[in-house]
């Protein structure tokens, strides 16, 4: 078990999506966690014991959980990506690190040729990097490939296109999108969470590289938020370019079971937030 009472734990991008959901899985388990402050100082129990900028490097074993990118920029999200991997390698080599789960990117799947922006192309080459890395390691280590992310903290981000398409759907009859039917991998942060609790009971146990419950269509998402709502939604195209020339669908087989269907996952976040849109509580 990878939670040792004795190891400290470090929760990069706590205030994220992916982070939150970290947090509150370490929660459950009764794991007090460290964060990374935007100075780049690491922080535990309200005070500093390290700064992954710099040489210092904190005392005891850490299981590190990076959450974290910086979308600001490319030039911030390099920054940052190479910082925490210089973090990493000064912890392991000085047998701090006891564990690691490090969120990699389904981008990591597709060729170079097919991406069509810098960032992503420098992104995927970050991933592919920290993946060999990990996979060195003297201890355990899952860096799972993520897809599109669907669950309730995925939700708080309304800039997200499936969820942008469900807020439309809940407040209006006609719901803009780009590319509607162009499909794409998904997975439930239940199932994601599921993997994470897994891995830190057993880190020797096998697990997917990449995570994935199924495809969907926007379209789909729409037909489905309005169809819980007893009503019909008319579609408005919008103009969009995408990352990559291809649709955003692993190779890998999903696995489908019913708690992870894409209505189950969906319907709960639906109903929650059509309610808030009646009682004037959406934000």
């Amino acid at each position: 078990m990878l939670t040792d009472p004795a190891d400290r734990c470090l929760l990069f991008g706590a205030s994220g999506r992916l982070g939150r959901l970290c947090a509150a899985l370490l929660r459950e388990r009764g794991v007090a966690f460290g964060t990374l402050a935007r100075n780049g100082d690491l922080q535990y129990g309200g005070s500093r014991v390290g700064n992954l900028h710099q040489a210092d490097i904190p005392s005891g074993r850490h299981l590190v959980i990076d959450a974290s990118i910086d979308h600001g920029s490319l030039e911030a999200m390099l920054a940052l990506e190479t910082a925490k991997h210089a973090f990493l390698e000064r912890l392991h080599a000085r047998a701090g690190l006891a564990g690691l789960v490090a969120f990699s990117s389904g981008v990591a799947e597709f060729d170079e040729s097919l991406i069509r922006t810098e960032w992503h192309r420098r992104y995927r080459q970050a991933k592919l990097h920290l993946e060999r890395w990990a996979g060195g390691l003297s201890v355990p280590a899952y860096c799972p490939r993520l897809f599109v992310v669907i669950g309730a903290q995925s939700f708080t981000a309304p800039t997200t296109g499936w969820v942008d398409v469900v807020r439309q759907a809940c407040g209006s009859s006609s719901v803009g999108m780009g590319a509607p039917d162009e499909p794409r991998s998904w997975v439930a942060e239940a199932y994601l969470g599921a993997l994470l609790h897994a891995f830190l009971d057993a880190p020797e146990r096998v697990l997917p590289a990449t995570p994935l419950n199924g495809t969907f269509s926007l379209a789909q998402v729409a037909r489905l938020t309005a169809q819980w709502q007893g009503k019909v939604v008319e579609f408005e195209h919008r103009p969009t370019t995408s990352w990559l020339s291809v649709p955003y669908v692993s190779r890998v087989a999903p696995w489908m079971a019913a708690e992870y269907s894409l209505e189950a996952v969906l319907s709960p976040l639906v109903r929650e937030y059509a309610a808030s849109l009646r009682s004037g509580r959406s934000g």
